[in-house]
């Protein structure tokens, strides 16, 4: 409830990970990836939340939060812009095709 719905996030990934990972993290307990089912990626709400969530993750003490498949126009422009460096330990990763959108807190 509060910053998290109405858009219905959820674990994707954590330990032991389903799916083969670049990082180790996933293979050690320490990471674990969420995403929402349906992003609605021009939202300006679905940004507000995302950084939101993205800078609360890292002044608890995660060290990475990477916000992985975000497609490049999304969140881009206006208030509710996420840049590369939305803080410190917040990365925007490159949108990859292949990449589903989800972020990544470690």
């Amino acid at each position: 409830v509060g910053i998290m719905s109405p858009f219905n996030w959820k674990i994707t990934e954590a330990f032991p990970p389903i799916n083969a990972h670049q990082t180790n993290c996933h293979y050690t307990g320490r990471c674990f990836d969420f995403s929402v089912q349906s992003p609605n990626f021009s939202s300006s709400e679905f940004c507000t939340r995302l950084k939101f969530i993205s800078r609360g993750a890292v002044s608890r003490g995660f060290n990475l939060v990477a916000i992985e498949g975000l497609p490049t126009n999304s969140c881009s422009t206006g208030p509710d812009i996420i840049p590369q460096g939305l803080a410190e330990g917040v990365l925007r990763k490159a949108y990859v095709t292949s990449t589903v959108f989800h972020i990544h807190i470690q």
